[in-house]
């Protein structure tokens, strides 16, 4: 079973689990699937605002993404 599978299945089980959105971002990321992974992070925000990696990687896509005045936000 793919790797995204497992976290997609844990993240259906346990809705609201960062750990496993986080787990699944990274994946994505590692795979050049930039729009999954920025998807992903963006739900993590949703159920954690502070969360660091979440904003340092949205920060990072906007930054590389030539919107650096929206990265500083």
């Amino acid at each position: 079973m793919p790797l995204t599978e497992v976290y997609t299945r844990g993240a259906e089980t346990f809705p609201g689990e960062t750990h496993l959105l986080l787990g699944s971002a990274r994946v994505f990321e590692s795979l050049n699937e930039g729009e999954k992974a920025v998807g992903l992070y963006k739900r993590v925000l949703q159920y954690d605002a502070a969360n660091v990696e979440a904003i340092a990687c949205l920060a990072a896509n906007h930054f590389y993404g030539d919107q650096p005045e929206v990265a500083l936000k």
